[in-house]
């Protein structure tokens, strides 16, 4: 199948919600971005992503963050950040506490 397979997996989520689909894998077109991948997660999510993505905006809620192969992603980069075979992209929530 042409394209490229990104895995995306949900950490920290609570365990009393949906507990399948923690991890994806996606096959995206050469050159899509995570704004892309975002947007076609949102538009069929199910499991653990209908948890993570705001469906009218077409990207993360507010209150979730995402790495990019371990590292921190800026939301701001997320239409600029190109995908590549193989990428781990993991998303969980914002720390906090007191």
């Amino acid at each position: 199948m042409p394209g490229r397979e990104i895995q995306v997996v949900f950490r920290g989520l609570p365990s009393e919600a949906e507990t399948r689909g923690a991890e994806l894998r996606v096959r995206l077109s050469e050159g899509n971005t995570v704004s892309d991948l975002l947007e076609k997660l949102a538009s069929a999510s199910t499991g653990k992503a209908s948890l993570v993505l705001d469906p009218a905006r077409k990207t993360l809620r507010p209150e979730f963050l995402m790495t990019l192969n371990g590292r921190f992603l800026e939301k701001r980069l997320f239409p600029f950040t190109v995908l590549q075979e193989g990428d781990e992209l993991e998303v969980f929530p914002v720390p906090s506490g007191g």
